[in-house]
């Protein structure tokens, strides 16, 4: 009797359908990013009204992205508002849609299976195709759905989908698709209830543990690139709420070698000398920071702040020591005057800290990991740097996989499986594919980057040999010197 029913309701609400236009195609499934948004605008409409509503988003297959519900808000709403999201996302129609079948004589429409005959619901669509759904439930189905439309009524931008239908990436990371699918289980801590399957906003970051930048290492010393390099470390800490710590980058020099370059002075004169210039590394690390507005990590609980390690060794290998505790560490890139001691407190930082290293450019961009590009070459540098700037990819609004073909590469993984582990990271990446041509790879990436508009690289150091790559010269090499945005490098 019940297969009876649910047919009829099928053929009913199937014959209804027909009168109406085609139903729109499935398009790109909205990210993280523009379903806050979406939700953002929502809540304006709602809070403008003293509606007190919990909003949910989901993708075009009705999976949630982004959940939110407002202080005193019944708690049913929660699972309702969800139903009305996957609903109008599935059937690809406003719930309103099944409300005007019954009341039109076909009663059977509330049998089908995943309808919420309640206002409220909406698909979200561009470019004519439907990217996702949003519900709305707390006040009467009128008012909720005078919600929904506040919220799509913006921008194309807060769908997700850029004005030339790029994916955006998103600044939430959406539970994974098969795992929440999987689960009866979840339990709100938001609301302290189970939901099935609802995802709840309870700070992604937190689920995953806290992924983030958090720690960064800024050698210091007194070259023409140092300006440059604090600039970009600041960018990174407020991009990241991070902590960043100085401490003077200076050489190692024998006492017997001592002795010898400073003929006329005593080894107590010298010691006072060099005691000087440390200080006065301090005094530009420590202005540097105050003029930008970061507190000493002391002065208050807020972030971003730094501090300054005052005894470190006289030693550039103290970077590659030191730099493990940390998440990263930030120095200028290599130049023509570049010193010995930079290059090697580079090295230092790729081959012995176990953590990457981002390069600043000669002249520190306006931001930073908003739009990023990762060179895949399908080796194992390359997917050791790219799950170190996991963080920094889950902040970006765009992602970029680029591969050079023709170019320097190993066997591996292809960058379409790349874009796949990507996506069940909440990550919409795309693909990218330039010709080597008649330059070099490292060339071909950097045109690329700055095509792309990138301001942040996200490059595996040095796949081919170290020394090799001295002699005959390569892509990492290349990058290094030429570099105009910043680089994330880990070896």
């Amino acid at each position: 009797m019940n297969r009876v029913l649910l047919a009829a309701a099928l053929v009913a609400f199937a014959t209804a359908a027909s009168a109406q236009d085609k139903r729109p195609e499935y398009g790109t499934a909205i990210n993280a990013a523009g379903a806050k948004k979406i939700a953002a605008e929502v809540l304006g409409e709602c809070q403008k009204n003293s509606w007190n509503v919990a909003v949910t988003v989901v993708d075009n297959h009705g999976f949630p992205v982004y959940f939110e519900r407002m202080d005193n808000t019944q708690t049913v709403s929660m699972d309702i508002a969800v139903g009305k999201a996957r609903a109008a996302a599935t059937y690809r129609r406003p719930t309103r849609a099944f409300v005007d079948a019954i009341n039109k004589g076909s009663p059977s429409t509330a049998t089908l299976p995943g309808v919420f005959a309640s206002p409220g619901g909406l698909p979200i669509t561009v470019d004519g195709k439907v990217t996702g759904g949003v519900g709305v439930s707390g006040v009467t189905g009128d008012q909720d759905e005078q919600c929904a439309k506040a919220g799509l009524a913006s921008s194309r931008w807060s769908t997700g989908v850029g004005p030339t239908g790029r994916p955006l990436q998103g600044r939430g990371l959406p539970m994974c698709k098969p795992w929440l699918a999987s689960r009866s289980d979840f339990r709100c801590p938001l609301s302290g209830i189970s939901l099935s399957p609802v995802v709840c906003r309870f700070r992604w970051r937190k689920a995953i543990g806290g992924l983030a930048m958090k720690t960064i290492l800024v050698p210091t010393q007194h070259i023409a690139t140092m300006r440059s390099a604090l600039e970009t470390a600041v960018l990174l800490a407020r991009r990241t709420s991070a902590y960043i710590e100085g401490f003077p980058l200076r050489i190692a020099i024998p006492p017997y070698v001592v002795a010898e370059l400073t003929a006329g002075l005593t080894m107590d004169a010298y010691d006072a000398q060099r005691g000087e210039e440390t200080a006065e590394l301090r005094r530009m690390f420590e202005s540097f920071m105050q003029e930008h507005g970061i507190p000493p990590s002391g002065a208050a609980e807020k972030r971003p702040c730094f501090g300054w390690l005052a005894v470190a060794p006289e030693d550039e290998s103290f970077i590659g020591n030191h730099g493990r505790a940390f998440d990263v560490t930030v120095v200028g890139r290599l130049d023509a005057d570049s010193t010995g001691l930079h290059r090697r407190a580079i090295e230092s930082g790729l081959f012995e800290s176990g953590r990457p290293v981002l390069l600043a450019p000669p002249v520190a961009p306006k931001q930073i990991a908003s739009n990023v590009m990762i060179h895949w070459n399908g080796s194992t540098e390359q997917a050791r740097t790219n799950a170190f700037a996991m963080p920094l990819l889950q902040l970006a609004e765009q992602v970029t996989v680029l591969t050079v073909v023709g170019g320097q590469e190993v066997p591996g993984p292809s960058a379409d499986e790349v874009l796949r582990q990507l996506q069940y990271n909440g990550i919409a990446a795309r693909a990218v594919r330039v010709k080597l041509g008649d330059r070099e790879t490292g060339e071909a990436v950097l045109d690329a980057a700055k095509a792309e508009g990138c301001d942040l690289l996200i490059k595996g150091a040095f796949t081919r040999n170290r020394l090799r790559q001295m002699i005959f010269g390569g892509a990492t090499s290349h990058i290094m010197e030429h570099a105009d945005l910043p680089v994330l490098m880990a070896h």
